[in-house]
């Protein structure tokens, strides 16, 4: 974004969610803790393909750690195909160039549980 605080990644998925993927995250906090290697981030996760009928967003938090290369996100399907779902994303950072990184991971939906009252 404009004040260069959002981390963009886009790539293909496959498996049960098939299309483009974005993921863009934000830091979460203090800008000064983006100093450490790893922060909390927020940020959407989309899945757009083919077919229309099977894109979503899903709204996550997780953390990054650029010591350790991973990134871990989970959160919830908001929009589209899938909603409800719990999703997990978890994903390596590889190295493309010094300063640009790819993700290569997994991502896994579950049903999202409720407590009983």
């Amino acid at each position: 974004d404009a004040s260069g605080r959002d981390m963009v990644w886009r790539g293909a998925v496959a498996g049960a969610a098939v299309g483009e993927l974005v993921v863009r995250l934000a830091p979460e906090g203090r800008v000064v803790d983006t100093a450490r290697p790893e922060w909390p981030v927020e940020g959407i996760i989309f899945v757009s393909g083919e077919d229309p009928r099977r894109a979503f967003a899903a709204e996550v938090r997780g953390t990054i750690n650029w010591k350790a290369r991973r990134l871990e996100l989970s959160g919830e399907v908001t929009d589209g195909y899938m909603r409800g779902m719990r999703l997990t994303l978890t994903a390596e950072l590889v190295d493309t160039e010094l300063i640009a990184h790819n993700l290569s991971g997994e991502m896994r939906f579950a049903p999202t549980t409720h407590a009983a009252r």
